[in-house]
Order: structure tokens, then C-alpha cells, then sequence
């Protein structure tokens, strides 16, 4: 402990917490060692005008008291001295980019390309439900128009409108040549729930009973997902951190936690149980929103620390790059990268990053990407569309959006609903299907870490490495920052390591 009393300290917490703020651990002891000789009343108003953000930082404080701060790996913050071994460094890399449709992505602009874009989508997804229901090829909705009074029929279609009911919801099916409607009832009650919830543009099949003329009912859905098979685990112990949305340039982007993230990869920090899961990570993936990027967001301007892209791409290669070298880096843009906005997503531009293109172990790759790693199947996409699940599907909220990234997983599509806050580019075929079954589906850019299993898969949002912005505040979003999920790739076993609270 510094020279500061302790009812010095706790006044401080006291009043930054009746603001409605919380200060880190780091950010308390430099608090301990610098403050004796402040004013209590003027160091807390500026920290306050310091930071937006819910979490204060070590930065901020360092900031209100005109401290420098060191980036770097010191080992003055080493806490203890135990010899760190890395077992990943022995362990020879086995990571296969199995599909990366954003490096294949063509400028189609035309209707026509739309047009295409669906069909393809059509076929291919009621290929994999016919295969999964056992049907060999469906008819898409022509038998349900062909029905009589006491007739059922198997149909399948892409969900293009739902209208709500007070007894229930009407669903339009259509396929290439026709279309269907077809009545939900609120009495099938798990029927119409499921019915609620799957996004517009979606490929179901549906059971259907024709009640009477222009009157058909649905009695089942049935989603193109995924089978209870068992999944691909790694043959020996290997570990993946798998995160996103670090937000570099920002003034919110919480360095000093990062630094501790990147101390314990490095065996210097923890305990001896966190360091022997740090000896064990042989791969990060970063799904999106390396750099907090110009012009994204309301009030943005505000909390700007670095308004030139190459500098924010610089400040977070220096920042990967004291990771340990062994470590393989897989990079995906998201909506703050530099690259277009459009799905699929290619890769950061090379101009803006060049760094980061020029070692090996940084694979930059396109928003969505389907890896191997160690055998494990992982689908990770920086998950902008679950702004759009969140103002369609009932129920899905940020803090539970792992539920959202179920239904993606569910009906096999990132980002099946056309027209949102998702943009998504006129291509000749779907490259946003998930075509091979996932053993691990990975998304970001809500900034709140949720997960759960389905079907023996883990389905993850990562979280952030970014305090609360203003304009998040004003929407009620309350992100958790500094959670680094770690992932045993032999087990699918899923640690969440709490980076901004230890």
C-alpha cells in the first residue's frame, strides 16, 4: 500500500460510485501510489470529465494526474516470479481457412444479382432440409397449392412476410415460382413461438393442412439446422481465445486491461492455474472492430483519441505484437475496420494495416470465415446482424444475444434478413450460409459476452475490450468489458477469464 489513508481511498470509491462509475483494479493502485498530495475534490472531477465510460481506467487516472503511463511489458508489473513454460510454443500450428468468401467477394450491383442472390440461397438450403427431413427434394409451396379441405402437405419456402394476428400470425412462403400463405395458431403454442422468432428471408419447411378454401393452417416448422451429432474436438489439450471489438483509437478502449490480457498470455500474470492455461494457447481470434475506426457512431467525435486510420492500425499492431510469437492471430474486420460495409466482408485493407499483413502468424481474413482450428470447426463473423435480430425477434435483448446467435445457427444463415441496419452486397451465390455444420459459432460486436451450448455446439459472443460510449448509454446498453473467453479446442470446455476485475 502507498502513503494515502484508507478513508482517503474509500471516499474516492464512494464518489465515483454515487456517479454511477467503477474503478479497475489498476487504475485503484495507481490511485494508492500517487495521490497523497491531491486535492480529494479536484482529482475526482477530473477524472470524471476524463473518461465517458462506465469503467475507469488506469489511463484516466494517469490522465488527472498527469502521469506518463507505460505501454510496454515492464516487469515492475510482474507479479510474481515463477518460471513460466509454454506448451503451445511445442506445439506445431494446425489452422486451415476452410472458406473465406470476403476474399472472393465480386461487386455484383445489378437487381439481377439480388435475384440470383435468393435463389441461390433457396436451393441450397432446402437441399439441406430435405436431407435432414428425409425427403430427398421438396417442391417448394405447389403442393400446398394444390391442396383440398382435410389435405396435408410438406412445403418449403423463404419466410417473406409475417403478420400478426390476434389469435395467431400469417407467414408468406415463397419459392422461385409461387408463393403461399399459411395461418400460425397461438394454440400450437410452440409452433408459433418458433414462428415468432425466425428472421424474415429464412428457408423453412412447414407442415400444412388446407382447413378450407384459402385456408391453410401450419402445424409444424421445420429449421435447416443442425444435427445432435457429436462435433470435431481437438486430439490433444490446445486452447483458443476467441474475442473481438478492441476499438483501438478510442479513448475508451481499456489499454491498461488489454495489457493484463497480453501480461498473461505471456506467463506474467495470475496465478499458477491461469498461467498454465496461458501455456496452453496456441491461437486468438479477433472477430471484428480491431480500431475504433471515424464517422461510425453518434457522439464518436467525442471520444476519438487517434482521428487517422494507419495510426489506430499502428497502435494495435504494437499492441498484437507483444504477444507471444508462437501465438497464431486471426483478424476478421468488422463495421469500425476499414473495408467495405457489405457482406461479405473482405479483409482490412492492406493500405491501412500493412504491418499486420506483413508477418505469418497474422491471418487477415474476411467477415464471415469458417476455420480449423486443431480440427475444431469454428464459424466466426463479427455479428452486425444482431442489430437486426434484436428489433425483430421477441424476447432478444444484448445481454441475452446468444440466443439470436442460436437462431442464426438454427435457420444457417449470419444474416438472412434483407433491407435492416445489415448491408449485405447483390452476389450471384450465398456466401453467408452456414453450409459446414460449426462445431464453435463466434460473434461480437454487441460488446456483451454471452454464450450456451446447442446440440453439443458452442455458440459465443465475445465481448469488448471498450467502456461504455455515450451513445450507448443513451440506448441502455451496458457492455462487459475486459472478458476474455478461452476455449479448450480437446474439450470445447469454456473458461471466461475477468480481466478487469482481478
Amino acid at each position: 500500500m502507498g502513503d494515502v489513508p484508507t478513508q482517503t481511498l474509500d471516499e474516492i470509491r464512494s464518489e465515483i460510485a454515487k456517479r454511477g462509475r467503477r474503478l479497475t483494479k489498476d487504475a485503484l493502485d495507481l490511485l494508492e501510489s500517487a495521490v497523497g498530495d491531491e486535492d480529494l475534490t479536484a482529482l475526482v472531477e477530473a477524472i470524471l470529465e476524463q473518461t465517458g465510460s462506465v469503467f475507469i481506467t488506469r489511463d484516466d487516472v494517469a490522465r488527472s494526474l498527469k502521469k506518463p503511463m507505460a505501454t510496454e511489458i515492464s516487469s515492475e508489473t510482474v507479479p510474481s516470479a515463477r518460471v513460466f513454460e509454454a506448451e503451445a510454443k511445442g506445439i506445431s500450428s494446425r489452422i486451415r481457412v476452410l472458406d473465406d468468401p470476403g476474399k472472393k467477394a465480386t461487386r455484383g450491383e445489378s437487381l439481377s444479382d439480388y435475384v440470383s442472390l435468393f435463389k441461390d440461397r433457396y436451393k441450397k438450403l432446402v437441399g439441406i432440409l430435405g436431407k435432414r427431413l428425409g425427403l430427398g427434394k421438396l417442391e417448394g409451396v405447389a403442393p400446398g397449392l394444390q391442396l383440398q379441405p382435410g389435405d396435408t402437405a410438406m412445403v418449403a419456402g423463404l419466410v417473406s412476410n409475417k403478420r400478426i394476428r390476434k389469435t395467431g400470425m400469417w407467414i408468406d412462403l415463397e419459392d422461385p415460382e409461387n408463393k403461399l400463405s399459411a395461418f400460425v395458431s397461438q394454440r400450437t403454442a410452440e409452433t408459433y413461438k418458433l414462428a415468432r422468432q425466425i428472421p424474415l428471408d429464412s428457408v423453412v419447411a412447414a407442415k400444412i393442412r388446407r382447413v378450407r378454401v384459402r385456408l391453410n393452417i401450419v402445424d409444424e416448422l421445420f429449421l435447416p439446422e443442425l444435427g445432435t451429432g457429436k462435433s470435431n474436438r481437438s486430439r490433444r489439450e490446445v486452447y483458443a481465445v476467441l474475442t473481438s471489438d478492441l476499438h483501438v483509437g478510442s479513448k475508451l478502449f481499456l489499454k491498461d486491461v488489454f495489457m493484463r490480457f497480453v501480461l498473461w498470455l505471456n506467463g506474467k500474470y495470475g496465478n499458477a492455474d491461469l498461467q498454465q492455461l496461458a501455456s496452453k494457447v496456441k491461437y486468438v481470434v479477433i472477430a471484428g472492430d480491431l480500431i475504433d475506426g471515424v464517422g461510425i457512431y453518434p457522439y464518436q467525435e467525442q471520444e476519438i483519441e487517434e482521428v487517422r486510420i494507419e495510426k489506430q492500425y499502428e497502435k494495435a499492431a504494437a499492441l498484437l505484437e507483444q504477444i507471444p510469437d508462437y501465438i497464431e492471430i486471426v483478424i476478421l474486420p468488422g463495421n469500425h475496420d476499414a473495408t467495405r460495409q457489405a457482406l461479405p466482408q473482405p479483409p482490412i485493407l492492406r493500405e491501412y494495416a500493412q504491418f499486420l499483413y506483413d508477418q505469418d502468424r497474422y491471418h487477415m481474413v474476411g467477415n464471415p470465415v469458417n476455420l480449423a482450428l486443431h480440427r475444431v470447426n469454428v464459424h466466426a463473423f463479427h455479428g452486425r446482424s444482431l442489430d437486426d435480430c434484436m428489433s425483430t425477434m421477441p424476447g432478444i435483448r444484448q445481454n441475452n444475444n446468444a440466443e439470436a446467435l442460436r437462431m442464426l445457427l438454427r435457420v444457417r444463415h449470419i444474416a438472412p434478413t434483407f433491407g435492416l441496419k445489415t448491408k449485405i452486397a447483390p452476389q450471384r451465390s450465398d456466401a453467408l450460409i452456414i453450409q459446414r455444420p460449426p462445431d464453435i459459432l463466434q460473434a461480437g460486436h454487441i460488446h456483451i459476452n454471452h454464450h450456451l451450448y446447442y446440440n453439443n455446439r458452442l455458440v459465443l459472443n465475445s465481448g469488448a475490450w471498450q467502456g461504455q460510449t455515450l451513445y450507448q448509454r443513451e440506448l441502455g446498453w451496458e457492455p462487459t468489458p475486459g472478458l476474455a473467453p478461452l476455449v479448450d479446442l480437446s474439450t470445447l470446455q469454456l473458461r471466461i477469464l475477468d480481466f478487469i476485475s482481478s
